[in-house]
């Protein structure tokens, strides 16, 4: 059975395509004009929070309070802020998989610490959070300090000797 359509049904149906064509290109404008104006401000945050020059994204202990870190007293590392990482909100919301920060010239990566006017750093500061499970598989904030069993370290110079 071969169904009919009347010149008015015609002119309907359309009206409801050039209706339904109309508002995707609408929809499609829309969009990209709020793409130019989200995508360009979120890469810039983001760039931004890579960069450790903004309010965006966490500190560093040994950064902003240096005093904290005590001195060596025999142990490899020292726990730092009861072991958990100074990452905020953003961080957590904003950073996914594995983020170092930068590395140094010699593709080093951590916060080192140098006391003073030293050449050698005293240690590094070292923090992580597994992200996927609210850091109940890792979740730790620590200071490890930069010695060896049995060499001496000069921090002044940067040199070492056997002990």
């Amino acid at each position: 059975m071969d169904r009919y359509v009347t010149k008015r049904q015609r002119r309907e149906l359309k009206r409801k395509k050039r209706k339904r064509i109309a508002i995707a290109i609408l929809l499609t404008v829309v969009l990209c004009i709020a793409g130019s104006v989200v995508v360009p401000f979120a890469i810039k945050r983001f760039r931004t929070r890579l960069s450790g020059s903004s309010s965006y994204g966490s500190f560093s202990t040994v950064e902003s309070d240096p005093i904290s870190i005590p001195d060596y007293s025999g142990n490899d590392y020292d726990v730092l802020n009861n072991g958990k990482p100074n990452f905020n909100a953003w961080d957590l919301e904003n950073i996914t998989g594995e983020h170092y920060s930068d590395l140094d010239s010699l593709g080093r990566c951590g916060t080192p610490y140098f006391k003073g006017k030293k050449l050698l750093a005293r240690g590094v500061e070292m923090e992580a959070y597994s992200v996927e499970d609210h850091g109940d598989g890792v979740c730790f904030h620590v200071f490890v300090y930069n010695v060896q069993p049995g060499i001496e370290l000069d921090y002044t110079t940067g040199k070492s000797k056997r002990k």
